[in-house]
């Protein structure tokens, strides 16, 4: 049985603000603009241009990493924010595992965040969207967004491409484009979910403070129930992609 938790709390609905886009159709020389921050540990051999099927435009990015150990692609240079959560959207195809995380100075081990859960592709030709967040914890102005990789298997390894961040603080309300209300909250078991103007198909998934992916799924109707008896206590995003936009919900697991 949980210990139960009092929390002051709101529910809001967030729009995220945009942050950072990455088409990889411009490169210097062997790296893809934009990329190449001093946290990149992945060697510059295993970082290609992918011509054949990008998931827009001409070009992607191939990284390859065959071993078990993560290897990352970081980004230039950012300022980043304490207290602000980054939304990470993306399409990957080939063999392997990616995950996300960030640099923003923390005290941790290279000033690295906790990563969100690999996601494993196994698919050369299909491209599959990838999405998580990641709890910014440390101001800093030379911020990094990170990709990382690891189990990549030939030809293909692991494709990316399209890439998007975007950002809002926690706690902030904006407009919310799917209409959603999501009850009991806080709630120990059951987290019941309407969504008043999705159309079709709407992907979820629900965050910890650390920005770790904890559940994730598909909703395919207009109300379902999302069971969370698995969740520890304390505060969750749970974030909602549909044709309608996206929307971010604070929600509290007692």
């Amino acid at each position: 049985m949980r210990t139960p938790v009092l929390f002051a709390f709101c529910v809001f609905a967030i729009t995220a603000n945009a942050q950072f886009a990455s088409d990889f159709e411009d490169w210097n020389d062997t790296l893809p603009a934009l990329w190449g921050g001093q946290k990149t540990n992945i060697s510059l051999d295993n970082v290609q241009q992918a011509i054949f099927n990008p998931h827009g435009g001409t070009l992607a990015v191939r990284l390859m990493n065959d071993t078990m150990t993560n290897k990352r692609l970081t980004t230039q240079p950012y300022p980043v924010d304490s207290g602000t959560v980054y939304y990470y959207n993306f399409w990957v195809r080939g063999h392997g595992d990616v995950h996300v995380s960030i640099f923003d100075e923390r005290s941790a081990p290279g000033g690295i965040g906790t990563y969100s859960t690999y996601v494993t592709i196994a698919d050369d030709v299909v491209w599959q969207e990838v999405s998580a967040s990641i709890l910014c914890t440390h101001t800093s102005l030379i911020g990094e967004y990170i990709i990382g990789v690891r189990n990549t298997v030939g030809p293909e390894h692991l494709v990316i491409d399209d890439v998007n961040i975007a950002s809002n603080p926690l706690g902030v309300p904006t407009e919310d484009p799917i209409r959603t209300r999501v009850f009991p909250n806080p709630t120990e078991d059951l987290l019941n979910v309407e969504l008043g103007k999705a159309a079709g198909r709407t992907d979820y998934t629900l965050t910890d403070a650390l920005g770790r992916t904890t559940l994730a799924g598909t909703i395919s109707s207009d109300r379902a129930s999302i069971d969370i008896r698995s969740c520890a206590t304390g505060l969750y995003t749970l974030g909602l992609r549909g044709a309608s936009g996206s929307t971010y919900l604070q929600v509290v697991v007692r």
